[in-house]
């Protein structure tokens, strides 16, 4: 069995080394794409089995508050 077989959900979430590597990594793809939507840059993702050039949207923008503390 190659390391490409086990998947995060099965055999490997037991392991204690890697608890919460699912979320650190998500929790890490977000970072990128929040401050390459700051800068205007690009991020490289894999999708659909290729790797492709992708541009995070707006929605990864950090929402302004208003001075009570409520987004806008």
């Amino acid at each position: 069995m190659s390391v490409h077989d086990r998947t995060w959900h099965g055999e490997r979430a037991d392991d204690p080394d890697l608890a919460g590597a699912d979320a650190a990594l998500l929790r890490a793809a977000q970072r990128a794409r929040r401050e390459a939507a700051a800068a205007g840059r690009t991020v490289v993702v894999f999708k659909d089995g290729e790797i492709v050039w992708e541009k995070p949207g707006e929605e990864y923008l950090p929402q302004e508050r208003n001075t009570d503390g409520d987004e806008t």
